[in-house]
């Protein structure tokens, strides 16, 4: 896995516009206008590699884009912790939602 970075958000377009990936969150594939707005925000800053937080985008051995995941802190106003992620369908079922690739 390696920390988001602007160069990503091509992958991150072809991610969402699968109808399947993006059903329980917009009901319909996403277009590439509305994915850039959504990643306009959580690039690089909000990654912490010493603590593994952040946006990560994942990747096999030989390259092939999987999907993104993230996980964000305890937020002193809330004590709210996140962890997300969104794969390509091709990935579905082989563990990589509760593990992310190695």
């Amino acid at each position: 896995m390696e920390p988001v970075v602007p160069a990503h958000v091509d992958l991150f377009v072809k991610l969402n516009s699968d109808p399947e990936v993006m059903r329980f969150i917009l009901g319909r594939g996403a277009s590439e206008a509305e994915t850039r707005q959504e990643w306009s925000q959580p690039m690089g800053p909000q990654t912490d590699a010493a603590r593994g937080l952040g946006y990560w985008a994942g990747f096999t051995v030989g390259g092939t884009f999987l999907g993104w995941w993230s996980a964000s802190a305890f937020r002193e106003d809330d004590r709210r912790a996140g962890l997300g992620y969104r794969l390509v369908r091709s990935s579905w079922g082989l563990g990589y939602a509760t593990e992310g690739p190695d």
